[in-house]
């Protein structure tokens, strides 16, 4: 859709002072042409000659082709026919409980055995994926509708640049790091109660007696949430690149800087959990709600959207406003970028391993 409207975008007839009132209305009867063209294969299908609002119509208006209305009841018919049947089979009692996601579970173990081999750890990953939780929730690993309607637009508007312009950078600038933004925010809150670090809630106590402390909760969480989320983003990077023939330097950038975008905004996402951890839930729903996560989780994402990743774009603006060159600005990206979210990450880790290394006994956990 958005590949039939761009071009049309793109000519908005918009001078310096004043808009050419023919131009205009040359370009609205071109959008309209456009979203007609758009809507064409709609039309063809709810036009088909065989569907029940065609039947009608056409008996209304006394066309009624007997043709048609002899295909449409033995349609009709055998639809009925099968309905019934399925309606009186008798099933057969099942051999046992069907758990339909054991592939699943044997790849996220292996990619997780890369990291981690110890035994505890395949434990609790199975413990997360076996759960009612997980399985009623489990779209949202094959991505948000957000998430592809995102990429298909950036697709669209990529493709009618080309990398020695500047708009070419700028649409690239959004897809760098909104979209990156919104996919980890909207994995992680799908999947709260199986990716924060207090949804482990009084299983803790495993944890403890097995010498470890919340430091070691963080690493498991926090590589659970990679090995689980981070496939699909690398695979769609890839076919954006490809798909949109985006030069090799340029796509060497920006997928080593959205790899480390996405570390840090994994690590920022789990500090309402390390901040005010909720251990002695009733219900794993509840983490979704508790007031103090909410506020916390409300102003990581305003300060995120609102400051730090305008202050991240100050770049693209420079090279918009001709202060710098698409080389300089290529440069910034690979070298000044990828060292802020180098001592972005670490220091964020830091302070997290800190704070969390104490956590070792019962008594340092609200149960």
């Amino acid at each position: 859709m958005s590949n039939r409207l761009v071009p049309w975008i793109k000519n908005f007839p918009l001078t310096s002072n004043e808009i050419d009132i023919e131009k205009y209305y040359q370009w609205m009867q071109l959008g309209t042409t456009s979203l007609a063209k758009l809507f064409e294969p709609i039309k063809d299908v709810i036009t088909f000659s065989l569907l029940p609002n065609s039947i009608l119509a056409t008996y209304a208006m006394g066309e009624l082709d007997l043709k048609d209305l002899l295909i449409f009841s033995v349609i009709l018919t055998i639809l009925i026919g099968f309905t019934v049947l399925l309606a009186f089979s008798k099933s057969k009692p099942s051999k046992g409980i069907y758990y339909p996601f054991s592939f699943y579970e044997k790849w996220i173990v292996s990619l997780s055995a890369i990291v981690n081999r110890q035994s505890y750890i395949t434990f609790l990953i199975r413990n997360d994926i076996r759960t009612t939780y997980f399985s009623h929730r489990f779209p949202i690993l094959l991505g948000p509708l957000s998430f592809w309607i995102q990429l298909g637009i950036f697709t669209s508007f990529i493709q009618v640049f080309e990398p020695v312009d500047k708009m070419y950078h700028f649409i690239l600038a959004f897809y760098f790091f909104f979209f990156v933004f919104f996919y980890v925010f909207t994995m992680f809150l799908g999947l709260n109660g199986m990716f924060s670090m207090d949804s482990v809630g009084k299983h803790i106590i495993l944890h403890l007696l097995s010498k470890k402390n919340a430091w070691s909760i963080f690493l498991y969480k926090f590589r659970l949430f990679l090995i689980t989320t981070l496939p699909l983003f690398i695979v769609c990077d890839i076919l954006f690149m490809i798909i949109n023939q985006v030069p090799l330097n340029i796509s060497i950038i920006v997928g080593i800087s959205h790899l480390l975008f996405y570390f840090l905004l994994t690590i920022i996402i789990f500090l309402p959990s390390v901040i005010s951890p909720h251990y002695n839930f009733l219900n794993i729903e509840q983490l979704e709600d508790y007031p103090d996560q909410k506020a916390v989780r409300n102003l990581i994402r305003y300060l995120t959207v609102g400051i730090f990743i305008p202050c991240l774009m100050l770049p693209i603006a420079l090279l918009m406003s001709d202060f710098i060159s698409i080389s300089q600005y290529l440069h910034i990206n690979a070298i000044g970028i990828t060292v802020l979210f180098l001592i972005l990450s670490g220091s964020l880790v830091t302070i997290i391993k800190h704070k969390l290394v104490r956590l070792k006994c019962l008594d340092d956990f609200s149960l």
